[in-house]
């Protein structure tokens, strides 16, 4: 009986959590992120007019081919003395990918995910984290470990890993 009562509890626990998310959830998108009519004319403007003598294109023409695939959860890489976890790596990470990989978005993050984290764990088991977090060899090292990662899966359609944040948390 006290199972039975412990399951329903944790049912309507859920549920209660459920319903409370969707009903907090913000309606719409924030406006930074709404595109307006007005910004996207102006682009294709400014994109049809030829670039002046002396003016500089926004976007180098080699990386126009690319866009920003931004993941929707950081990677959590845990750093190990032995069987004992020490720390936990928090990455946000985007990467910069070519056009023709955009196929499937949802299939190629979690492809990536898989990936990269298997890499950062890799690199974490060598000993990768166990210096500074400030050190900026340390960020071309981890750049440099989610690329090799990724390009296993697709050669050549790979630009460039941004690290937005990174921080450690000891255990």
């Amino acid at each position: 009986m006290k199972m039975m009562v412990a399951s329903l509890f944790n049912v309507a626990a859920v549920a209660g959590g459920i319903v409370g998310g969707t009903a907090l959830r913000p309606q719409g998108a924030p406006a930074e992120e709404m595109p307006s009519i007005k910004n996207e004319e102006e682009k294709k403007q400014k994109a049809e007019e030829p670039a002046k003598e002396g003016e500089k294109e926004a976007i180098p023409e080699a990386r126009a081919d690319f866009y920003h695939l931004k993941f929707s959860r950081p990677f959590v890489v845990p750093v190990a003395d032995g069987w004992r976890t020490q720390s936990l790596i928090v990455i946000t990470l985007n990467v910069e990918m070519h056009n023709d990989v955009s196929m499937d978005i949802p299939n190629l993050q979690e492809k990536l995910r898989d990936k990269m984290m298997t890499g950062l764990v890799t690199f974490s088991h060598e000993g990768g984290f166990t210096g500074p977090m400030t050190d900026p060899a340390l960020y071309e090292k981890i750049r440099l470990v989610t690329r090799d990662s990724i390009e296993k899966l697709y050669p050549e359609k790979v630009g460039d890993v941004l690290i937005l944040e990174m921080l450690r948390r000891d255990v």
